[in-house]
């Protein structure tokens, strides 16, 4: 039955080219979440919204649950309705979430040590504290509004299951990292303004409001890390310059190669598909005989439009 559901997601998925313009926006109708069951002796709960079944080893209040439940629904809508064909992919008939309130049961359950999120293909694990709700002797505390784009980033994972294999790390982070940029309220995301979101959200950790430098991996550098390349700099907690990196590229690719319809991320989307080499899809559908320099040149061109300052590495 897989083989068959993938078998046909790659048949619908090659014959998707660039199937639709960018969206103005993306909206979860609903997210209202209801209580399935509670272990009252240790107040683990599982809830469910309309496409997410969410267990925590800790009560929650259903207020906070429903805010997180608007960013997952959310989420789905916004990944599967940008122009890159991403709906193609057949969904589970739940995706399943796993809330853990401390770090050695996060890491029990497989959190990749060093990261606030997991998707580990079947479900995916979060740690309560990195979306701002912790245990405290009186209680929870709750900071989860000012938390929600470690949400959006890792829920953007899961929502993208089917295609991670597919991927190389750039992009696969590149991608939740600019869908983690994009303007939204309430169960709603904004598509519009985006070279201002992403220069917002690549500076939300600076020191100073005149603080706007960034260093950037090269683009050649870049491209040619594996997963476990990648996950070394994350447990060294040292992959802060890949992820503002692989969002620069990813969202010079989405907005500003070519005609700025990411017609050639669509393409290299369903070259993959087509079990092309990576380097070959790469060269075939994105740098069309450009050079990765030739790239960083246009990505340092970018930024000096969004007034961001490159610093020498």
């Amino acid at each position: 039955m897989k083989f068959l559901l993938l078998l046909l997601f790659l048949v619908a998925s090659a014959g998707a080219q660039n199937p639709r313009p960018w969206p103005a926006e993306a909206v979860a109708e609903n997210f209202d979440v209801r209580v399935l069951s509670e272990d009252r002796a240790t107040g683990a709960t599982t809830y469910q919204s309309p496409h997410f079944q969410m267990a925590s080893d800790v009560r929650l209040p259903v207020s906070a649950v429903r805010d997180l439940a608007a960013v997952f629904e959310a989420t789905r809508v916004a990944v599967r309705s940008i122009p890159l064909g991403l709906d193609a992919a057949p969904e589970p008939p739940m995706y399943r979430v796993m809330f853990f309130s401390d770090v050695g049961a996060y890491g029990a359950a497989g959190g990749a040590g060093g990261s606030g999120g997991f998707f580990n293909g079947r479900e995916m694990l979060l740690l309560l504290p990195n979306l701002g709700i912790q245990k405290t002797t009186g209680g929870l505390t709750l900071a989860h509004q000012q938390h929600l784009f470690v949400l959006k980033h890792e829920v953007t994972h899961q929502i993208m299951g089917p295609w991670n294999r597919f991927l190389p790390p750039w992009l696969r982070e590149g991608l939740a990292e600019c869908i983690a940029s994009t303007p939204y309220t309430r169960g709603r995301y904004t598509f519009s303004g985006w070279d201002a979101a992403l220069r917002d959200y690549l500076l939300k950790w600076r020191k100073t409001k005149d603080q706007r430098s960034l260093r950037l991996i090269p683009a050649g550098e870049l491209m040619a890390l594996s997963g476990p390349q990648w996950q070394e700099q994350v447990s060294a907690l040292a992959a802060y310059d890949h992820y503002n990196s692989a969002a620069l590229l990813t969202h010079w690719f989405l907005h500003h190669d070519g005609h700025g319809d990411a017609a050639g991320l669509a393409e290299y989307f369903q070259t993959l598909t087509r079990r092309t080499p990576p380097p070959e899809a790469l060269e075939r559908s994105l740098l069309r005989g450009r050079t990765p320099e030739r790239i960083e040149e246009e990505l340092r061109t970018l930024c000096r439009k969004m007034a961001l300052q490159i610093e020498a590495r």
